[in-house]
């Protein structure tokens, strides 16, 4: 249940300080707003270079995570590895010390 009013506050925070920030910007002292004051789009589209280099990182990175959890580079005081990525050792989210 705390989650929901967790994402309700959110929603609430959001709506309210995107409407605070763009709402002077686009106020009726600087004209009404038409879809002829957006932006133009890019003209160019995503490379192949791009797209090749975007799908390595992700995969190096997919791949790092996975060799890490299993790594370890320290020793607890009786000589037993510690795992770099070490779930169990993590406390959990939201818990308070």
């Amino acid at each position: 249940m705390a989650g929901i009013g967790g994402a309700f506050s959110t929603g609430v925070h959001l709506a309210f300080w995107v409407t605070l920030t763009f709402a002077p910007r686009w106020s009726p002292a600087t004209g009404r707003w038409t879809v002829d004051r957006l932006p133009n789009r890019p003209a160019g589209r995503i490379s192949l270079s791009e797209t090749v280099g975007e799908v390595l990182t992700t995969l190096l990175s997919i791949g790092g995570l996975l060799f890490l959890r299993d790594t370890a580079w320290f020793t607890d005081a009786g000589g037993s590895p510690i795992a770099v990525l070490d779930p169990p050792g993590c406390p959990p989210s939201g818990s308070r010390p």
